[in-house]
């Protein structure tokens, strides 16, 4: 039997979350998910419980008593939850906010959707990225997306990398694709290419185990650094792993992660699904984005 996953959305506005959770439930009904109108109540809740953790919380931006940013700040500052990855939702499309949300730790930021399609995007986004539930997709249209679209793969697994670069490449031909396999080809590559790359690097795909999970949490730091040291965006960088431990999964997330999927053991369907997620970070996340 699958373990049930909670998830909170805080969020003042009835409506809205009533159509997230809606989006959500018609995807997987093995979840558990409470509302909540604020940032007050969600840390009453989140810090009076003797339940685990949620897998997943779903923050609005801009509510009364305690905006999102501030709660997000006591989320992140607090040593239980800091492991919780945190979506963050608004009707705002104002970049330096999206931008400070990001600093402040967010793991992905939404634009709050605009009619039940892209609510249904939004929630088969949520499910793939982080409550590991491959449900059968929303269809949607267009290979284009992914024109001048370049992707980076940390994988030591040869069998896993010649799979990974099947799906990717029958699925989505137009985009770049470069593999590196392991913490000194990555770092050197950030190094030495990066800058110089057309296109940049709109995703970074990790496997966590380089052959251990220390090396895959000290590479995925050193990513990190490497941009925040350029004052360059941050780029998502995903953790594939075929580990579900929760303290994999709990230690990526405190080190910045911006998703965590667990690879199925059919890898084909792990894999396959590769393109989705690249449409989902490009098309339905919001990602970090500053003007030099």
């Amino acid at each position: 039997m699958n373990h049930v996953k909670s998830v909170y959305i805080a969020d003042d506005d009835q409506e809205d979350r009533l159509l997230i959770r809606e989006s959500l439930e018609n995807i997987n009904r093995e979840i558990n998910i409470t509302e909540i109108e604020n940032g007050v109540e969600l840390l009453d809740q989140l810090n009076n419980t003797d339940q685990e953790n949620p897998a997943l919380i779903i923050l609005d931006m801009n509510m009364p008593r305690m905006s999102g940013l501030e709660t997000l700040n006591k989320i992140r500052s607090s040593a239980s939850l800091q492991n919780v990855p945190v979506i963050m939702v608004s009707t705002s499309s104002d970049q330096l906010l999206i931008n400070l949300a990001y600093d402040e730790g967010i793991s992905a930021y939404i634009t709050k959707p605009v009619n039940i399609h892209q609510y249904k995007l939004m929630a088969e986004a949520i499910h793939v990225c982080y409550l590991n539930s491959r449900p059968t997709l929303v269809h949607y249209s267009g290979s284009g997306n992914f024109k001048n679209k370049s992707v980076l793969i940390i994988e030591d697994n040869a069998d896993h990398w010649d799979l990974m670069n099947y799906w990717l490449s029958k699925s989505t031909p137009e985009l770049k694709i470069t593999r590196v396999n392991g913490k000194a080809s990555a770092l050197n590559y950030l190094t030495n290419e990066y800058l110089a790359m057309s296109p940049s690097i709109g995703l970074i795909l990790l496997d966590l185990y380089l052959p251990n999970r220390k090396d895959g949490l000290s590479l995925l730091n050193s990513i990190r650094y490497f941009f925040l040291y350029h004052n360059l965006p941050l780029v998502p960088i995903v953790i594939f792993s075929s580990s579900g431990d929760q303290q994999d999964i709990q230690a990526s997330y405190q080190n910045y992660a911006s998703a965590y999927i667990i690879k199925s053991p059919d890898l084909n369907q792990s894999f396959s699904y590769l393109k989705d997620l690249c449409y989902f970070w490009w098309n339905i996340i919001t990602v970090q984005n500053k003007e030099h």
